[in-house]
């Protein structure tokens, strides 16, 4: 099973300009931010759960999606810290 692991959309500082807002944890339901690496990996990979980070599992060993270390530097400082859709 592959979990692709992102921020909770009330916890991110940043936001990137082509981030989806539109989904939810598998788990906790919680709306969460997917950057634009995040959206390939899912496109590549359909059958991936999104999982905030809260819920993943602890132990499982995570890796940047390709192009996610570069994103923050894309992004914008979220207004009042929480960014809007």
């Amino acid at each position: 099973m592959i979990d692709l692991v992102v921020m909770r959309l009330a916890e991110m500082h940043r936001i990137h300009p082509e981030q989806d807002n539109s989904r939810a944890c598998v788990k906790c339901g919680e709306r969460v931010g997917i950057y634009p690496s995040g959206q390939a990996m899912l496109r590549r990979f359909p059958e991936a759960r999104v999982i905030c980070s809260h819920c993943r599992e602890p132990y499982l060993v995570t890796v940047l999606a390709p192009g996610a270390e570069r994103e923050p530097f894309e992004s914008v400082p979220a207004r009042g810290g929480k960014p809007t859709t």
